[in-house]
């Protein structure tokens, strides 16, 4: 059991670290930018076709209603699975970026991936 826990405490070390090096990359492009050496910061690409894909499956709901605070239980349902769409199908994208692109906090994400881990037994 406490071998289990330092091997999941070793493994959010590793994806810390690996997330903090996406986001100091993120952050010199970003400088690049507002300097003009660069037309756009890359990070966000295929972000909207993979929420847009995701969406499909609440027609009633627009990017507006998943970004706004509203905690109703079908907003949250299509929230969370955006946030794990983005997680899953573009793994270089930190917690961070996507909080950033949903328009919400980094905490949000994080708690949206935890749960999804727990539900499907990766996590205690």
């Amino acid at each position: 059991m406490q071998q289990q826990k330092q091997s999941i405490i070793d493994r959010l070390k590793e994806e810390l670290q690996q997330a903090r090096k996406s986001e100091d990359i993120l952050k010199a492009e970003l400088r690049k930018a507002q300097a003009g050496g660069a037309s756009k910061v890359q990070g966000f690409d295929g972000c909207e076709e993979i929420v847009a894909e995701v969406m499909k499956g609440w027609p009633d709901l627009t990017m507006a209603h998943i970004r706004n605070r509203r905690r109703a239980e079908h907003i949250v349902a299509c929230r969370h699975a955006c946030i794990i769409a983005l997680a899953d199908r573009i793994p270089d994208m930190t917690h961070s970026e996507i909080a950033r692109f949903m328009g919400m906090n980094g905490s949000t994400v994080r708690y949206a991936i935890k749960k999804h881990r727990a539900g499907m037994g990766e996590i205690e």
